[in-house]
């Protein structure tokens, strides 16, 4: 079954419309407030009673006719009740007066909104369609094609469609948290490895290049230098780890530079030379002097 609308406005039904409820709203246009869990209640946001009244009948034909309703006549009494109660959905209407429920809509946080959105429109145009979703309604209406069986579908989707969103966005935020957390510790890491290797650096590189005099046999030298190659290396890593959390944080920025391609590849034999011969591997390079 079905009724006419023109506009924005609902017109009172006929003797072939929706039957009416046995309850009928009071003179204050205010429903019962549901009860303390009650997630059936669902608001209706529209600045003509008549209106109201109407919409109320047919929801009532919908979705039962025990469902606790709420009024809202403008956008301040909408976003009051939003903000302080919790709705299975909230109907708002495209014309609220002098206000337009998309910038309700947009007020009371579209999407992420605790409560789903149905925006209803006088007219199913493609531009009421993409202004409606750039808002952030879970889904709208056309007036001209609401029936009870149609609002109940609306309302099934968007309550699914809204809890699915709900998910994904919690998830979004512990993932966000966890980012962040992991961000902090290899921040406190990276601090917790400079210092020791400063200082195996430092040392290193003294007992290298023998600033504080002969160290008696040459190969300690060498070791040192291996140390300080070593050590070098490690502190890379960890730069090189935290180059990943400032690319996660959109951070990073690169800046090209020259490389010792010969002197790369020396470094990285020392390195795992000693590991190698453990294994009775050798490892080693040959000459490269045709690089650029």
């Amino acid at each position: 079954m079905s009724f006419a609308l023109t506009d924005t406005r609902m017109t009172t039904p006929s003797a072939g419309g929706p039957a009416a409820s046995s309850r009928q709203p009071s003179d204050t246009d205010t429903a019962a407030p549901p009860a303390a869990g009650d997630r059936a209640a669902i608001l209706i946001v529209d600045d003509d009673r008549d209106d109201r009244r109407h919409l109320e009948r047919t929801l009532r034909g919908a979705v039962g006719g025990d469902v606790a309703v709420r009024h809202a006549a403008d956008s301040a009494a909408a976003l009051e009740l939003l903000r302080t109660e919790r709705f299975r959905v909230a109907l708002i209407d495209l014309q609220l007066g002098a206000e337009s429920g998309l910038e309700l809509v947009r007020q009371a946080g579209g999407r992420v909104c605790a409560t789903p959105l149905i925006l209803l429109t006088g007219a199913g145009t493609r531009a009421n369609d993409v202004a409606a979703m750039a808002a952030g309604v879970i889904d709208h209406i056309d007036k001209q094609d609401l029936t009870p069986t149609m609002l109940a579908r609306t309302i099934r989707y968007a309550c699914h469609t809204h809890a699915l969103e709900r998910r994904l966005h919690d998830t979004m935020q512990r993932l966000e948290r966890a980012s962040r957390a992991k961000s902090d510790f290899l921040a406190r890491m990276s601090h917790d490895f400079r210092t020791p290797l400063n200082a195996i650096l430092g040392f290193s590189e003294l007992i290298r290049d023998e600033i504080m005099g002969p160290v008696g046999n040459r190969a300690y030298a060498d070791y040192a230098g291996d140390i300080h190659a070593s050590g070098s290396h490690l502190l890379d890593l960890v730069n090189d780890v935290l180059d990943l959390a400032r690319i996660e944080a959109g951070q990073f920025r690169l800046e090209p530079v020259a490389v010792d391609i010969a002197a790369a590849v020396a470094d990285a034999v020392r390195v795992a030379a000693p590991l190698a011969a453990r294994k009775d591997i050798r490892i080693g390079a040959d000459p490269m002097t045709d690089l650029p």
